[in-house]
């Protein structure tokens, strides 16, 4: 698979494109997200046939580069990474769909950027400053090491599974401590929504009690915002269940152009 390169730090992205006609669409999965998880969520066999997929290991990820400094994992730095994306795959604008913490980048981009976007997709996400104490039990697992971490992580919670263990065995456990630095120190995006106009699909479940509501205020503060509600859907199903958003995808794809 091929790389793009983020021309302000360097950063390798590594990436894969699916599909050979239509529209291109960058997908960004979360925090420890990674190429595969389209495949396996069904994403990538639900919206090919109709637009050009670009999936990739976000930077601390995977193939992708994962520097150690919290300062590379800015939602700054992490939007160029997908201007480079659009600029090695050739296209000037494309939609993006961000969950989770690809969300916040989604925001970003729509703020910043948004002469490259026909359009942004959020799921499960919020714009707004997080309680930064959330991500200090994150923090000391990783900077612990994987020998020290996995050990007492299991010792307090009980045996990880093993898909769950081998999938951290395969991260360096230092960038992804510095990627939840950064996303402790993150602003918010609260006062300047309203000057976000490129179309803005927002959506979040409403069994998601953490991003729901704000998800919806969001929406609203913006002129070209839409929300929509996924009933019965948590934080986690809004990115498995491919069943239900892929279709929502591909019909605001379309819709917008």
């Amino acid at each position: 698979m091929p790389f793009a390169t983020n021309p302000d730090d360097g950063v390798r992205i590594h990436y894969a494109v699916e599909g050979r006609t239509g529209p291109v669409l960058i997908l960004q999965y979360g925090f420890m997200g990674y190429i595969d998880a389209w495949y396996e969520a069904g994403y990538v066999e639900a919206l090919a046939s109709d637009m050009r997929l670009v999936i990739f290991d976000p930077r601390g990820m995977e193939g992708s580069d994962r520097p150690h400094d919290p300062g590379a994992y800015t939602t700054t730095r992490m939007a160029r990474d997908v201007l480079a994306l659009l600029d090695a795959v050739g296209v000037e604008a494309g939609h993006y769909y961000g969950y989770s913490r690809g969300g916040r980048v989604g925001y970003e981009l729509a703020l910043r950027h948004g002469d490259r976007l026909r359009s942004v997709i959020v799921g499960a996400m919020h714009p707004y400053h997080r309680d930064p104490d959330q991500f200090d039990e994150q923090i000391e697992m990783f900077e612990m090491g994987w020998e020290r971490s996995i050990p007492h992580h299991e010792q307090r919670n009980g045996p990880l599974d093993p898909e769950a263990r081998a999938q951290l065995l395969r991260n360096d456990s230092q960038a992804l401590a510095a990627s939840c630095v950064a996303a402790q120190r993150a602003p918010g995006f609260d006062d300047r929504l309203g000057e976000i106009e490129v179309p803005a699909l927002i959506l979040a479940g409403d069994r998601d009690a953490a991003f729901h509501d704000d998800s919806r205020r969001a929406a609203a503060a913006m002129p070209g915002g839409h929300f929509m509600s996924l009933p019965g859907i948590d934080h986690g199903e809004t990115f498995m269940r491919s069943d239900l958003v892929a279709p929502l995808i591909r019909d605001w794809v379309s819709e917008t152009g």
